[in-house]
């Protein structure tokens, strides 16, 4: 276990495990950030346990004729489901504070709004600047989201974080395994319980690897994964994007309708929100299946939307500022 081996644990709601690989959200707000490891570095995600998080793609299919679901229950909360490389790392000061324009674009692809950013920073008005933490945006790039979902045992701590330990050959509990790899035999090294936000890691180890793919090609074999795409050629299922993208249009437009309330609609705020999320969804798996059997997957054609939305953003920013300065 060298120190290039080093990586980052990092732990992450479900909620915005989902926006992570959906591809929106493409910058993780910290309070801290390594200090031993610089950019580039792997980063492991670790979806915390308490909601359902459906990302285990591999058993997406596992479900019973009579509607009943196996013991996979297709949950990867409390698992490690995915890797990205974090390529730069923002340091958001007290300074940014002063200007909300500067706050705005430094969390920009966090999805968090500056007062949230404020409130997890404990930024408080009248504060003087000698008491206001840093923070630190950390930027999300080449992202892979697991088919079969790690354990934590699959990781161990950084030998060099351990007192009595050292690395390698010098390492009382090391083993030497020719045919899987080297690893480290120490137990109390070995991940059992997940970091509250970050943490150093060594691993998976090439034994948890190959388990992996044993447990994939079982399934695999067992369950063959059937695909939309299987079933129906791309013009239905583009027929069936422009459909769903047809109701979030109606869904946001009934929004607009409750905020402004001009024209009244008897369903409450909330209601309104959450047929806006699931209508989004639906067009979010009409993409899925769209590009489900092309070299281009899911995650390289919303990161390459991603790509066309920032300009767009910019010139629409542009055309708001200059109506405003019009108008005064």
């Amino acid at each position: 276990m060298s120190m290039e081996e080093t990586a980052v644990l990092l732990s992450i709601q479900p909620e915005w495990c989902s926006r992570i690989f959906s591809g929106w959200k493409t910058v993780e707000i910290r309070k801290t950030r390594p200090v031993s490891l610089k950019e580039p570095f792997k980063c492991y995600i670790y979806c915390t346990k308490g909601t359902k998080f459906f990302c285990w793609k591999a058993v997406d299919h596992l479900y019973f004729d009579d509607g009943s679901h196996n013991l996979f229950d297709r949950r990867a909360d409390g698992m490690v489901v995915g890797e990205f490389i974090c390529d730069d790392i923002r340091r958001i000061g007290p300074e940014y504070c002063a200007v909300k324009e500067d706050i705005e674009s430094a969390i920009s692809g966090s999805l968090l709004t500056v007062p949230q950013v404020k409130d997890y920073a404990g930024w408080k008005s009248g504060m003087s600047y000698a008491d206001l933490k840093d923070l630190y945006a950390w930027h999300i790039t080449e992202l892979k989201m697991y088919e079969t979902p790690l354990d934590l045992a699959a990781f161990h701590l950084r030998c060099e974080n351990a007192l009595r330990w050292c690395n390698n050959g010098g390492c009382a509990m090391h083993i030497e395994r020719p045919a899987n790899g080297n690893c480290c035999g120490n137990y109390g090294l070995q991940l059992n319980r997940p970091p509250q936000s970050w943490c150093y890691v060594v691993g998976p180890g090439e034994c948890h690897k190959e388990l992996q793919e044993q447990v994939k090609a079982t399934l695999n074999r067992i369950y063959p994964r059937k695909k939309v795409s299987d079933i129906l050629p791309k013009p239905e299922i583009l027929g069936q994007l422009a459909e769903e993208l047809a109701e979030a249009s109606a869904a946001a437009s009934k929004l607009r309708r409750k905020i402004d309330g001009k024209n009244p609609t008897p369903k409450t705020l909330e209601e309104c929100w959450e047929d806006l999320k699931k209508e989004i969804g639906d067009v979010m798996n009409s993409i899925d299946a769209l590009t489900e059997q092309d070299p281009q997957n899911y995650h390289e054609f919303m990161s390459e939307c991603g790509e066309y939305a920032e300009p767009k953003m910019e010139r629409w920013l542009y055309r708001l500022t200059e109506q405003k300065e019009e108008h005064t």
